[in-house]
């Protein structure tokens, strides 16, 4: 009998078997899966990548956040360089805290973005601010304009900056603030379905919506 077994066993024919998968099959999603290193979730993930995000300024916002941006600051430690100074008032060290917060021209921009929100940001520090604008989120449409103005304020302030630096004219808050707003507008007048619940026609008025969000 114990000869009959073990010649059985040794008359199968070799098979392959993945062992990650609990039917030993393989295929390319199970190989990713067993390959890919799995990370804690990022609470400011959703801020920048959502289904409304504007692209251009979700990427800058994903560059300040990843400390990617090529501030004076950095330019001045690779050579680059031999002074740092602010493209808006020309005091101050040019870092990511001067440029989005202690600067007088970003503050006035962020004032007035925050007033059409009817919001008020108390501490202006970016750490404060990142996990400031993780409230924001699902589908309401506060939610929605909070992420898009936070995007689009870091998008403006960035590319003065660099308008700046580059010899163009100089543009006061007000305009960037009407110019970006505009782009704000586009946006969330592609919106349907919205309820129009006092806050929503709050928002509505405040930013000059389009009546086609209500409907």
């Amino acid at each position: 009998m114990v000869f009959y077994l073990l010649f059985m066993l040794y008359s199968l024919d070799d098979t392959l078997c993945w062992v990650p998968d609990s039917r030993g099959a393989f295929s390319i999603c199970n190989a990713w899966e067993a390959l890919w290193n799995r990370q804690p979730g990022l609470d400011w993930h959703k801020s920048v990548w959502h289904s409304k995000a504007i692209p251009r300024h979700a990427f800058i916002l994903w560059l300040v956040i990843r400390g990617a941006l090529t501030t004076q600051d950095k330019l001045l430690i690779y050579g680059c360089i031999l002074a740092i100074h602010c493209a808006f008032y020309g005091e101050g060290c040019e870092d990511i805290p001067h440029l989005f917060f202690t600067c007088p021209y970003s503050y006035q921009v962020w004032f007035s973005f925050l007033g059409k929100c009817k919001l008020l940001l108390r501490v202006w520090s970016w750490d404060a601010t990142i996990r400031w604008s993780c409230h924001f989120r699902g589908r309401q449409l506060r939610g929605w304009v909070v992420r898009i103005m936070f995007a689009a304020a870091v998008y403006a302030i960035w590319s003065e900056r660099n308008a700046r630096l580059h010899g163009e004219s100089p543009r006061s808050e007000s305009i960037i603030v009407h110019d970006v707003s505009l782009a704000i507008c586009s946006q969330i007048n592609s919106f349907s379905g919205v309820t129009p619940s006092p806050s929503n026609r709050w928002l509505h008025q405040s930013w000059g919506f389009s009546d086609v969000i209500f409907a």
